[in-house]
């Protein structure tokens, strides 16, 4: 892939030069996104306040903006949809939320041509995940929990969620990524690290994420101004190794379609914020735009990175933007 933006090395924070486009939808709360080989983009849309979290279509240029028809589950008084995921089989990942009574959370997908919805999972989801992502086979895969306090990520496949017996070391300090599911769910997590935003190559050899080490004496809110490290592991998640370390408020994680390339959005130590492209194999890194997206998801050919971007300060009512970015122009040979 030749990418048509500046170096990195040298580069001064301020010297990013990828286009971006804003898609003429309006603004409002996004979350989740996902590119679809279709070509469609789908994102998580409330349209107003106090509205429900639906998935919503959409074309690259922002026409055909519309709500997908998913059928009302009977079982449900409230449904809810979020984390909208681009399968390896081209249809639509998402994660359902079913109110009352109780709360219960499924793995689901949407069959892009039949309007088919399939269970992904065969048991509710024993908690919230942020990002997920399968095997080609759709056999297996990966998962995180929402919360950015503590966190953790686990393996599924479609009868169960297990725990990762897996020891991370991130700035000096270690943990097991399966200390999460302790025996005691109210003992304090500040001994733990987080991991998080799990995500597969497209062939599945490769898994990264990102993870953050415990610091002694920081407790509370105050870890969430931690540093965080990209890891790459293979497919099995098994002697995770740390390529790239000094990353603050980190926002998304996605390989590129050829799996040469991690896109994510942050702070860097010394660089500043904005969304940036990462090769593992070499270490480049280059600064796609000083724009943070908070949800990324490339396009099915590599030259586009679509993602979410809320101004900051928060607003509201929210006023969020769902933007383009072009980082590359052809593949190489």
């Amino acid at each position: 892939m030749v990418l048509s933006v500046a170096g990195c090395g040298s580069q001064s924070p301020s010297s990013a030069t990828t286009a971006f486009e804003r898609l003429p939808i309006p603004t409002g709360l996004y979350s989740g996104v996902a590119w679809l080989p279709a070509g469609w983009i789908v994102v998580e849309y409330s349209p107003g306040s106090g509205s429900s979290s639906e998935l919503w279509r959409l074309r690259p240029d922002g026409s055909d903006f519309e709500r997908i028809p998913l059928t009302a589950d009977p079982a449900c008084r409230r449904t809810e949809y979020i984390d909208p995921t681009a399968l390896p089989d081209g249809n639509l990942g998402f994660v359902k939320w079913c109110f009352g009574p109780g709360v219960r959370l499924y793995l689901e997908s949407y069959e892009w041509d039949s309007g088919e919805e399939i269970r992904l999972l065969t048991h509710e989801l024993p908690f919230n995940p942020r990002q997920f992502t399968l095997d080609p086979g759709m056999r297996s895969g990966f998962m995180s929990t929402l919360s950015d306090i503590c966190g953790t990520i686990a393996t599924f496949n479609r009868n169960q969620v297990q725990p990762l017996p897996i020891r991370i070391t991130d700035h000096g300090h270690s943990w097991r990524l399966d200390d999460y599911f302790r025996s005691d769910p109210a003992r304090p997590c500040i001994n733990e690290g987080r991991a998080d935003w799990p995500t597969l190559s497209a062939d599945g050899s490769q898994l990264a994420f990102l993870a953050s080490g415990p610091a002694p004496g920081v407790h509370d809110f105050a870890r969430l101004n931690l540093p965080w490290s990209i890891f790459v592991a293979d497919h099995t998640g098994l002697a995770p190794r740390a390529v790239f370390s000094g990353v603050s408020d980190p926002r998304g994680l996605a390989w590129s379609p050829d799996g040469q390339w991690l896109a994510f959005a942050g702070q860097i130590d010394g660089r500043g914020n904005g969304t940036w492209l990462f090769e593992p194999t070499s270490h480049r890194l280059i600064r796609a735009s000083v724009k943070n997206l908070d949800e990324l998801a490339w396009s099915p050919n590599g030259q586009q990175i679509v993602g979410v971007f809320n101004p900051n300060p928060p607003q509201w009512p929210p006023r969020g933007q769902v933007l383009i970015l072009d980082v590359a122009t052809t593949y190489s040979p």
